[in-house]
């Protein structure tokens, strides 16, 4: 009984610490401001099954509050297999005036390649770099997908993200 309500305690302090650095946030510049349009383009490196392809791909997205970005993207592969995907995602950055700031994101949506297709399902993190107020951003993480095709496969794809907001 006593455990469940440190975790309860501990819970509501993490609510209360994030509710208030949004309330303070707000007054200053922010990552993914709310209202803003935020339209990227990205690059990297895709792994499964010893096999490697680049990346290419954007994505658009809209800062519903702030740091809360739900959009979609599309990503083209190409090397040892070609193909792309499409998917929506969900961005959440805390709401606070760091030049280097946690992010985490989680995607649901299409993977093909060459020879069959299947269901996404992923998330990931790292780290939004650059000034809160610059209209310019830099992603930088990695991202865990579950492919649902073929008897399912892992693919881990280092992510690099270019944004700028609108």
């Amino acid at each position: 009984m006593g455990l469940s309500r440190s975790r309860a305690g501990l819970a509501g302090i993490a609510l209360a610490w994030t509710l208030g650095l949004a309330g303070t946030a707000r007054a200053q510049a922010v990552h993914d401001p709310q209202g803003k349009v935020l339209v990227g383009g990205s690059a990297g490196v895709t792994v499964r099954d010893g096999s490697t392809a680049g990346t290419v791909g954007a994505q658009v997205g809209y800062a519903v509050i702030d740091g809360l970005v739900p959009g979609i993207r599309g990503l083209v592969l190409f090397g040892d297999f070609g193909g792309g995907e499409l998917a929506g995602t969900l961005f959440y950055t805390p709401p606070v005036t760091w030049p280097v700031v946690p992010f985490v994101t989680a995607e649901v949506g299409n993977r093909w390649e060459e020879s069959t297709s299947g269901a996404l399902l992923g998330g990931g993190g790292g780290l939004h770099l650059g000034s809160p107020s610059a209209r310019f951003g830099v992603r930088a993480g990695v991202v865990y997908n579950r492919w649902f095709a073929l008897g399912g496969i892992d693919i881990i794809r280092p992510m690099a993200l270019f944004s700028v907001r609108f």
